[in-house]
């Protein structure tokens, strides 16, 4: 029920339409206008990614083997074969190591579980600089209704500019949710994002308004920045997703 109240909100924004006016050139009208298809098609391509990991020791005062943390990401599609992949964060996955800070100790992981939607994934890509993950999914995602999720079809974003509105989707505090925005700064290898995000939000999609399109520009990596798109758009450069999504 709380996700119907939800979807009524947004469809009303969604109607209303967005007419943004550049504070650079208060002259200059930039049309950007989204539908409500648009709008629940990236609400409905989000999916909470759950990691899950077993220790080689216990490090912590809990004394526990497992250990487990969530984020989001965006479902995208090889349309030649039909394999599911998830756009995340590469902090989502682990590197192989585990470091408490609570007590500082180290050590080493020795099996890491990925789940999608009730599905295992599996690493297919990642970029630990940028902070970018590429996850192949084991299996087709579904609804409740057992129906194929439609992933996101739109494009990646080829410009990005200064106080250009975005908008993203995630899982702050493990619950779905929408937030909109502007871009702050743009940086040779990062995009400043005028919000303060919380935990959960890393790995979701942020979306640039494009006149009538949403198109994908970036993932959450930190509380305020997602990578460069020039970054991002090479990440993607040479995998499966590339002639769908570039």
């Amino acid at each position: 029920m709380k996700k119907y109240r939800k979807r009524i909100g947004l469809a009303t924004l969604a109607f209303a339409g967005v007419l943004c006016t550049s504070d650079n050139n208060p002259g200059e009208d930039k049309g950007n206008y989204f539908t409500k298809e648009q709008l629940d098609a990236l609400y409905d391509a989000t999916f909470r990614v759950n990691t899950t990991i077993t220790l080689e020791q216990k490090v912590d005062d809990d004394q526990d083997f497992l250990k487990l943390w969530f984020g989001s990401g965006t479902l995208i599609v090889d349309s030649q074969t039909g394999d599911n992949y998830i756009l995340t964060a590469e902090h989502i996955t682990s590197d192989g190591m585990y470091t408490s800070q609570k007590t500082g100790r180290t050590t080493k992981i020795v099996r890491e579980v990925i789940m999608v939607g009730g599905h295992e994934a599996s690493v297919f890509k990642e970029d630990e600089e940028n902070d970018l993950a590429l996850l192949k999914v084991d299996g087709y995602l579904k609804d409740i209704n057992d129906q194929p999720v439609k992933p996101f079809r739109g494009k990646i974003a080829k410009y990005l500019d200064p106080q250009d509105y975005v908008i993203g989707a995630g899982f702050p505090r493990g619950n779905k949710e929408l937030f909109n925005t502007r871009v702050k700064k743009i940086a040779d290898d990062k995009t400043f994002l005028d919000i303060y995000m919380i935990g959960g939000n890393s790995g979701g999609g942020v979306y640039l308004i494009n006149e009538k399109e949403l198109q994908l520009c970036g993932v959450v990596t930190k509380t305020n920045n997602i990578p460069s798109l020039q970054k991002f758009r090479k990440f993607l450069t040479g995998t499966p997703l590339e002639d769908d999504y570039l």
